[in-house]
């Protein structure tokens, strides 16, 4: 995994100092991902790193799509979901989980017709994060994960949070800039402090905050996670099923708090570059 040091370095000696635990990766080198693992396919779900029109850096990316259901309902939902996507086992590198905040950043471009069903409505996850450890027999039992849900089909929602303190899609007059557009490229920003008792996560899409929760129980590290395409069993190859998702670009990095974040990677630039 290759680490980097910040391209904007002003206030660092306010905030953290170098050097940081990174990862980026535009997707167009197998070496950006030394000692990450990918999956291949997996439940009937198609994974493949290729060519994708319209990139936004480089000449590759990831893409994902279903290829039949992996049940004809969604009751099964531990084993028979859709796993395509590649993830990110940080306590497999020599130094380790990375211990407090995090920010991470990434652009999804998805395609979806998620299905109101019984006993549970269709879902698609853009991404999920984890303390747990691997190395020491972890198995993703705590999250905290990113989702797509039918019955708020256009907005970016949290799954396995405390509290929502914020919601784009609460209001009865919602924000419609801040409703996910299928088919375009989305700059998704994360922040997330893991403490035990002070913890929050919060999510921006095209610089724009889009959720807002309290996170307990990630026992202030961030060891695992994933990003790409994982979505609820039911969902399969049927027009009225399926799902595509795109990634390009992908950066996480290691920071002191929010307002670190803020400072080195978000203030002043142009949220509509992802359009």
């Amino acid at each position: 995994m290759r680490y980097i040091v910040p391209l904007i370095l002003f206030c660092a000696s306010v905030f953290a100092s170098p050097p940081y635990k990174q990862f980026f990766s535009s997707f167009d080198s197998a070496s950006e991902f030394t000692g990450v693992v990918i999956p291949g396919t997996y439940n009937s779900t198609h994974w493949i790193t290729a060519n994708v029109d319209s990139l936004l850096f480089g000449i590759h990316g990831h893409h994902a799509r279903t290829l039949s259901q992996g049940a004809p309902t969604n009751a099964d939902s531990l084993n028979r979901v859709h796993r395509a996507y590649p993830y990110i086992l940080l306590d497999q590198e020599p130094t380790g989980c990375i211990h407090g905040p995090i920010f991470i950043r990434f652009y999804l471009r998805a395609w979806m017709n998620l299905q109101l069903r019984s006993p549970t409505n269709d879902w698609f996850s853009d991404f999920t994060l984890s303390p747990d450890s691997v190395r020491t027999g972890g198995t993703w039992d705590t999250v905290v994960t990113g989702i797509i849900a039918a019955n708020a089909p256009n907005y970016l929602s949290f799954e396995h949070i405390l509290t929502t303190v914020y919601q784009a899609n609460d209001s009865n007059s919602p924000n419609l800039s801040k409703r996910f557009t299928q088919g375009i490229w989305h700059r998704i920003d994360i922040f997330l402090d893991p403490n035990p008792t002070t913890g929050y996560i919060k999510r921006w899409q095209d610089g724009q905050l889009v959720n807002w929760a309290t996170v307990h129980d990630l026992n202030n590290r961030t060891c695992a996670m994933h990003f790409g395409l994982y979505s609820s069993p039911a969902t399969g190859t049927e027009p009225s099923q399926r799902v595509t998702a795109e990634n390009d670009y992908l950066f996480y990095t290691s920071v002191t708090n929010e307002a670190e974040a803020w400072h080195l990677y978000m203030s002043g630039e142009n949220t509509n570059l992802a359009q």
